[in-house]
C-alpha cells in the first residue's frame, strides 16, 4: 500500500485512488484514458515566491494559472511554479502526479472557484499510473484549503 492511500485510510478521507495501469504525464491522457473532459482532472500545482514559502493550487485541467491572481490570493509579492526537486521536496510527490492532498509538509492549498460546483474529479495519485478521485470540497476539508479565483 503506498503512503497516499495510507494517508486516506489513516485521515479517512472521502476519496479513492484509481489505477488505470498506464502513465498518464498530462491531464489530457489522463482524461482520454478515464473517457472524460480534461476539465475534470485537477491539476495540482507547486507554487512559490521564492522564498522559500511554498503554495498548492489546484485548477481544472484546461485551466490556466493567473500568477498575479494567485500572489494576491496568498498575500505574496510574486508566485512561481516551483522546480521539480522543490516538488518533491516539498510535497513527498513527482512533479505530474502531485496528489492535492497528502504532501510531507503542509502549506496553503488554494482551489480554483470554478471547482466548487464539482461533485467530483480526477487529481494527481501520487505515482505516474494512480489517479484520485475527490471531491473539491474533501480537498478543502483535508488541508484546510480555500476556493479562489486563480484563473483570469
Amino acid at each position: 500500500m503506498g503512503k497516499l492511500q495510507e494517508y486516506i485510510e489513516r485521515n479517512q478521507v472521502n476519496a479513492e485512488l484509481v489505477d488505470l495501469g498506464v502513465p498518464m504525464t498530462t491531464a489530457e491522457k489522463a482524461a482520454v484514458q478515464l473517457g472524460t473532459e480534461v476539465r475534470n482532472i485537477f491539476k495540482s500545482i507547486v507554487v512559490t515566491d521564492t522564498k522559500d514559502n511554498y503554495a498548492i493550487l489546484v485548477l481544472p485541467g484546461d485551466g490556466k494559472i493567473h500568477f498575479r491572481s494567485a500572489a494576491r490570493v496568498l498575500g505574496w509579492k510574486r508566485v512561481v511554479m516551483a522546480s521539480s526537486e522543490q516538488v518533491l521536496k516539498e510535497t513527498g510527490y513527482a512533479a505530474g502526479g502531485t496528489p492535492p492532498i497528502g504532501h510531507t509538509t503542509a502549506h496553503p492549498v488554494i482551489v480554483d472557484e470554478s471547482l466548487r460546483d464539482y461533485k467530483f474529479g480526477y487529481a494527481g495519485g501520487g505515482e505516474a499510473e494512480l489517479l484520485l478521485r475527490i471531491p473539491p470540497e474533501e480537498i478543502i476539508k483535508t488541508t484546510s484549503g480555500k476556493f479562489a479565483s486563480l484563473q483570469r
